[in-house]
């Protein structure tokens, strides 16, 4: 089959700043794992179109929904990081004409997307408090708090997840304990797509919906919003990063 070349755009290489500073490897870094994520949870939900969730548990439908907590922290750890970026990054973002000159270009619907990631990534410095963040949404505040959780406590840092897996165990299975949750179900069988410890999967859901106050499903409530932010910035990321390829180009 034939590459389609239409939109490919073919800059010559010293034309690109191998600076640490150029703001843009990180933005083309960010856009490549969200575009990343996207296509996992397409495949994710492809595999399982036709799974009955009404049904009574099964290890078919504890994979399922294993693995949408597992994409979902995904999502939440690279949000945060993204904030993390932004932040230790501002000075390259602030003091950069030109990078400044690119954002000028865009809408000022974009814009104000832009800048309102730069001040929800301004509550990841240290000494600040999301909860002192008063012109922003309960939701927007309550997203920023489990994605600093899941980013540190529970997707990447396995030494110190011990403590909170086991709070959200006591949580789901002594505390409130139900129809669900009456055994801790695990499949072992030598198929790395089918083994699974399902009550690992169920304590971090607990863990994270007890830290922010949630007494519901975690997922139907949060997942759309974090979907939505995850999307703004990937759409306003890729447009400054066009903007600055085609420029690139015809230089």
């Amino acid at each position: 089959m034939e590459e389609n070349t239409e939109n490919l755009i073919q800059i010559e290489s010293e034309k690109i700043e191998a600076s640490s500073k150029n703001i843009f490897f990180g933005l083309g870094l960010i856009r490549n794992d969200f575009g990343d994520l996207a296509y996992l949870q397409g495949l994710h939900a492809k595999e399982y179109e036709k799974l009955d969730l009404t049904q009574k548990f099964s290890s078919e439908n504890g994979q399922y929904s294993g693995r949408n907590i597992y994409l979902f922290r995904l999502a939440l750890s690279h949000l945060y990081s993204v904030l993390e970026f932004l932040e230790e990054r501002k000075d390259d973002i602030f003091k950069n004409e030109d990078f400044k000159s690119k954002l000028k270009k865009l809408s000022k619907e974009d814009r104000d997307i832009w800048n309102s990631f730069m001040d929800l990534s301004s509550y990841t410095e240290k000494g600040k408090k999301i909860e002192d963040a008063v012109h922003l949404s309960k939701t927007t505040r309550a997203i920023f708090k489990l994605s600093c959780i899941t980013r540190h406590e529970l997707t990447y840092h396995y030494h110190g997840s011990l403590k909170y897996l086991s709070r959200g165990y006591k949580i789901a299975f002594q505390d409130k304990k139900d129809e669900n949750t009456e055994f801790a179900c695990v499949s072992e069988i030598l198929d790395v797509k089918k083994h699974r410890s399902y009550y690992i999967d169920i304590s971090i859901q607990k863990y994270l919906e007890d830290q922010i106050g949630l007494r519901e499903n975690l997922f139907p409530k949060f997942e759309n919003k974090v979907i939505e932010l995850i999307s703004d910035f990937y759409a306003v990321s890729s447009k400054l990063l066009k903007i600055y390829h085609e420029e690139l180009a015809k230089k």
